[in-house]
């Protein structure tokens, strides 16, 4: 648990966030390969977006 100092950092660190914009580095993520009947159907449960889209529909959005 985060001492006193700590917990007023990351209160500062929330609000500035909040009124300004924040860049987070995700790189160092682990990343899954996903892959066989189920897999869309999995993805589409654990992702905030639906992934059951076609390819070419990605490279040509908000163009």
């Amino acid at each position: 648990m985060a001492g006193k100092t700590g917990s007023r950092s990351l209160v500062k660190s929330v609000a500035n966030t909040a009124r300004n914009v924040a860049l987070f580095d995700q790189s160092c993520f682990v990343k899954y390969v996903v892959a066989g009947r189920g897999a869309c159907a999995v993805l589409n449960r654990i992702c905030a977006n639906n992934v059951d889209v076609l390819l070419a529909s990605l490279s040509t959005r908000n163009a």
